[in-house]
């Protein structure tokens, strides 16, 4: 390469041909050939003459855009195309192209579409996701890419949270969301030397016009080109956790979280699918967050959220709840988390049946004290002897908390922790006040100053290895009462 000579290039006759004037023509081709040897610092010189010329043909004439697309980023497409023609009035001239061949056929259309590439000064490439498989536009970025001159630019613009090429990632790049959509109108309309020795093609533009048309462009790419997802037949809400980066695994963090979709809402938490996107999810979810439908569940999901939020494989939802239809219960899963650029950070929540749900027509009183027998029973193998060995960490204190809460949820649903429903069914008054006290002990305990629940919400594991003997006594008691005043309330029912 040599240093390119000025007055010959303003001497060519290509270039005294684009211009009214010689001081019209030396002022534009001498900013022309300033803006590219700053850029470039030297150039051949038919570069350089072919460069000044169509720089100078776009500023007599208009600049020529070309957008290059597939089909599925039309609305995309056609959107840039209407946003760039208000914006640069009589000085653009915006043509599409995608990957669809239905007004032209064979060597015409292709040879068509190769003349409009190499005579556009701007080439804007919207680019899918590789998953898609289609490499269309970016053919045309190389055949663009093959004939630009130093005036000229490529443009690349990417899906949210797809990955740019490899053999484009040298050229201007920006991703379809609002602030690089902003970026990417700024540059274009207001910034000068778009063309080299340009002014910018629209200064006046206003930043909320700007920005409104950022919104609408980042808008279209969200809305458009959805890859494939698999439809599966469990019910399900979608939930925003964006806002929840410093989770506490607290009930609260995930009740504020927005509902973005769902299925089966109704016949979970009696509220419908259409109803319920938007809101925050403990308003869709107030009518059975209570004792008896059962809370722990919502505790157990803020954790698993949590464990997500902080990259950690998140905890099992241990526990189920009953559901808006009585008779129904439900175990909830935190199946799935989707986090882009363009998106929100979300977590998807499967419900499933349960496969303990309790038979609807059973009395209540009667459900409730046999359940408490059956998870007594559970809470001397499950808990007690499986940790008469020792509790010697904070692990063992959460095991422990898990296998807990998740019976007391159980006990939630089917009315066991309520004293008077369980004693409704007891006649003889000595079990009566046996029971009564039990349930007395057990409160005590479960208090926020009582050593279980302190233990527990601490992790000390010192604590709850102390409390055990209480809980080996209480449930001892327990059983030998209720066992002695089960013949009485089963055969109430049989009389």
């Amino acid at each position: 390469m040599t240093e390119v000579d000025i007055d010959r290039v303003l001497k060519d006759p290509r270039v005294r041909a684009l211009t009214k004037s010689s001081v019209e023509r030396e002022a534009l081709a001498q900013k022309a050939v300033d803006y590219i040897r700053g850029k470039f610092k030297t150039l051949h010189f038919e570069e350089t003459v072919r460069s000044i010329v169509k720089g100078l043909d776009a500023k007599k004439n208009a600049v020529t855009v070309f957008i290059a697309y597939q089909e599925e980023d039309a609305a995309v497409a056609d959107c840039l195309k209407g946003r760039l023609e208000e914006f640069g009035s009589d000085r653009l001239d915006v043509h599409t192209f995608t990957d669809r061949r239905d007004n032209a056929g064979g060597e015409q259309w292709r040879q068509t579409m190769i003349a409009k590439i190499k005579r556009s000064n701007w080439f804007i490439a919207i680019l899918p996701d590789e998953k898609t498989g289609s490499r269309w536009p970016l053919y045309e970025a190389a055949v663009f890419e093959g004939s630009k001159t130093a005036t000229d630019l490529l443009i690349v613009v990417t899906r949210p949270g797809a990955a740019r090429p490899e053999q484009l990632e040298d050229y201007h790049g920006f991703v379809g969301n609002v602030d690089e959509m902003f970026q990417m109108f700024d540059q274009l309309m207001r910034e000068p030397n778009q063309l080299p020795g340009w002014g910018p093609v629209n200064p006046h533009l206003r930043d909320d016009t700007v920005q409104a048309a950022a919104e609408e462009v980042a808008r279209e790419f969200r809305e458009s080109a959805k890859p494939v997802e698999w439809e599966f037949f469990v019910k399900y809400v979608e939930l925003d956790v964006s806002g929840m980066t410093s989770a506490t695994g607290k009930p609260p963090g995930v009740l504020d979280a927005k509902v973005l979709s769902c299925k089966g809402a109704e016949e979970i938490f009696g509220v419908s699918d259409k109803a319920a996107v938007g809101r925050p999810f403990g308003d869709v979810i107030k009518a059975i967050y209570d004792e008896r439908h059962g809370k722990a569940w919502i505790s157990e999901l803020g954790k698993a959220v949590k464990d997500v939020l902080a990259g950690r494989v998140p905890t099992p939802v241990r526990t189920s709840f009953c559901a808006f239809e009585e008779g129904r219960d439900f175990h909830p899963h935190l199946s799935s988390m989707s986090r882009s650029t363009a998106g929100p950070f979300s977590v998807r929540v499967t419900f499933t049946p349960s496969l303990v749900a309790r038979v609807s027509n059973v009395p209540r009183a009667l459900d409730a004290f046999m359940t408490t027998v059956r998870l007594s029973h559970r809470f001397r193998w499950e808990l007690l002897e499986q940790f008469q060995g020792g509790i010697r960490s904070s692990e063992d204190v959460e095991r422990f908390e898990r296998l807990l809460v998740r019976m007391e949820t159980e006990g939630m649903v089917s009315g066991t922790l309520d004293p008077s429903l369980v004693l409704e069914e007891v006649e003889d008054e000595s079990h009566r006040a046996t029971i009564a006290r039990i349930y007395k002990e057990w409160e005590v305990l479960r208090t926020e100053e009582g050593d279980l629940t302190k233990a527990l919400n601490t992790g000390n594991a010192e604590l709850l290895k102390k409390t055990l003997p209480k809980l080996w006594v209480l449930n001892r008691d327990f059983m030998r009462v209720a066992v002695a005043a089960a013949p009485g309330v089963v055969m109430k029912h049989w009389r």
